[in-house]
């Protein structure tokens, strides 16, 4: 079950109760738009989650914890950049998550949204595929739009992996017709 419990300050942030078996966990939402986020917000994190009787709990954040706010948790392991997780997303301290920013590399919003949901859904005790970070797609917005996702080429090849490369026209691309770039590779 998942329960709204917060909402109403100026941040806009969004507090969740998710209950699974008895078993509840919290989700901070209002530090979203945080580039930083010290040990106030996990010491207030961790009074949120006694006062509602919380197993655990998550920050969702578009930023990064400090190194003294990740020191703070204990049990939570870091390296320089980022807060360490398995591939549920899970940190080394029970009930405790990190999505988005503060999970490591790619840094992209897609990513952070993916992650959310897979630990939600984890925590609810549903089956869940765990996440593979080179299997996340990336983008660059510039003229033209390029994406991908694994390693490139050159790292492909590098690393003893067979490489075949495929061209596709532009002009059989219906974005690239649509915007009137329909020449090259």
């Amino acid at each position: 079950m998942v329960k709204e419990v917060g909402g109403g300050g100026a941040d806009g942030g969004v507090d969740l109760v998710l209950t699974e078996a008895g078993e509840k966990t919290f989700v901070q939402c209002k530090q979203w738009k945080s580039f930083k986020v010290g040990v106030s917000t996990v010491r207030e994190l961790y009074g949120v989650m006694a006062a509602h009787g919380a197993a655990g709990g998550f920050v969702v954040t578009s930023g990064r914890f400090t190194q003294e706010a990740a020191a703070y948790v204990t049990g939570v392991r870091t390296n320089r950049l980022h807060i360490v997780v398995d591939s549920y997303c899970r940190t080394d301290e029970p009930g405790v998550y990190a999505i988005g920013d503060v999970a490591g590399p790619p840094w992209l919003a897609h990513k952070a949204s993916h992650e959310g949901v897979l630990c939600v859904e984890k925590i609810a005790g549903l089956d869940v595929t765990p996440i593979e970070p080179n299997s996340v797609p990336s983008c660059t917005f510039g003229h033209p739009q390029v994406a991908s996702v694994g390693p490139t080429e050159a790292d492909a090849r590098r690393t003893g992996i067979e490489v075949k490369v495929g061209r596709f026209p532009f002009a059989a691309n219906g974005m690239a017709i649509a915007t009137g770039v329909d020449s090259g590779l």
